[in-house]
């Protein structure tokens, strides 16, 4: 190895994630990929993984101020709903997911139990309760979170016929993956398997590619 050239590159890479902490994402960036691109040619892995670490920090954070800014425009949009009385249940859904986005699960679960009460019996109602079932377990209450997960399958399951694709393999997915992490929590890892691995089959039968994605990295837990 090139001793001055490391030493560079370490250089950089503090410079790196330093703009980064600045919120100066592009040019800490930049830095950070000039020094992996070094460390890369002297072949000094440990720290080409740490270039790596501090870009998906980079990538974590851009992504908290963004689901922050998603979570305030919301907040804006539920105001002018309550001023000029128009639907609310659109906004509370909005909110629930950028509320869960920054991990306040506290305000989502307390916005998902206000959007319920605006559906009757049905696929969507379905939906709305895995969302709450896994608030209840993000919570602390999992076996509460069980119980709503079981309903919602129910509710899946009494009115599957009423609604098309693919919204109800998505939220049926969804649920399913939402039990399975329950129950993975709740020490089962043998049912947790199987109904995970059901809700991939039923996302690749419908080419569900995000759903694909979250069962796939929730098996590989398993596995």
């Amino acid at each position: 190895m090139n001793t001055q050239r490391i030493d560079e590159a370490k250089a950089l890479m503090e410079r790196g994630w330093k703009l980064r902490e600045d919120r100066k994402f592009e040019e800490g960036e930049k830095l950070l990929h000039e020094a992996k691109e070094i460390f890369e040619e002297e072949e000094d892995w440990f720290n080409v993984t740490e270039c790596l670490n501090h870009l998906s920090y980079s990538e974590k954070i851009k992504a908290a101020q963004s689901s922050l800014k998603g979570l305030s425009l919301a907040k804006e949009s539920l105001k002018i709903s309550e001023d000029h009385k128009t639907k609310r249940l659109l906004v509370l859904r909005a909110l629930i997911s950028l509320a869960s986005s920054v991990g306040n699960f506290e305000l989502a679960k307390k916005y998902t139990q206000e959007a319920m009460l605006g559906f009757d019996e049905s696929v969507a109602k379905a939906d709305i309760m895995s969302h709450l079932a896994t608030f209840e377990l993000r919570t602390g209450h999992i076996n509460e979170a069980k119980q709503t997960a079981d309903q919602a399958l129910a509710l899946l399951e009494k009115h599957w016929d009423t609604e098309k694709e693919p919204h109800r393999s998505l939220w049926k997915c969804r649920a399913l993956l939402a039990k399975a992490i329950i129950l993975y929590n709740m020490g089962d890892s043998t049912q947790s398997k199987e109904i995970a691995t059901e809700a991939l089959k039923l996302a690749t039968d419908g080419n569900l590619k995000s759903r694909i994605q979250e069962a796939e990295a929730f098996l590989e837990l398993l596995n």
